[in-house]
């Protein structure tokens, strides 16, 4: 019986490649197709040489939602075509990745999300705070 299209999507962390999970190591080492939103992360050289990176798509467009749409557009076409990819994303899926979203949000082929330490994690530890203590509040200085 054939799989379903299923697009795994992993946090490589918020820089070197040790903030990436064991598990989400282990998830770069299952899949054979192997896509990254940006090669301009540190973290993206963990996914090995035959990694597609989406740069080219940000080099062409016009604006971020044109970039998060075709980006979603070309996992979904890839889903379907290999059955079952995996796709990295800088820091956390859960945190300003408009692309997760996108692809959550659709029901052409299952997404499974699995969460990694953003760039947050670390500021507050750094800063030494809780967030829910002092009230911080995130916002995107692009909308």
């Amino acid at each position: 019986m054939k799989s379903s299209p299923k697009v795994t999507v992993i946090g490589l962390g918020p820089g070197e490649p040790s903030f990436c999970s064991a598990k989400n190591l282990t998830l770069i080492e299952e899949h054979e197709f192997r896509y990254v939103r940006t090669t301009r992360h540190p973290s993206s050289c963990l996914l090995g040489p035959d990694v597609v990176s989406f740069d080219y798509i940000y080099e062409s467009s016009d604006s971020f939602e044109e970039v998060y749409r075709t980006i979603v557009i070309e996992l979904i076409a890839e889903a379907k075509k290999n059955r079952k990819i995996l796709y990295a994303v800088p820091g956390s899926p859960f945190l300003a990745e408009k692309t997760v979203q996108l692809l959550t949000e659709q029901t052409e082929v299952e997404v499974e999300v699995f969460p990694s330490l953003s760039f947050v994690d670390l500021a507050w530890s750094s800063l030494g705070i809780d967030p829910m203590e002092v009230g911080v509040r995130i916002v995107d200085a692009h909308r």
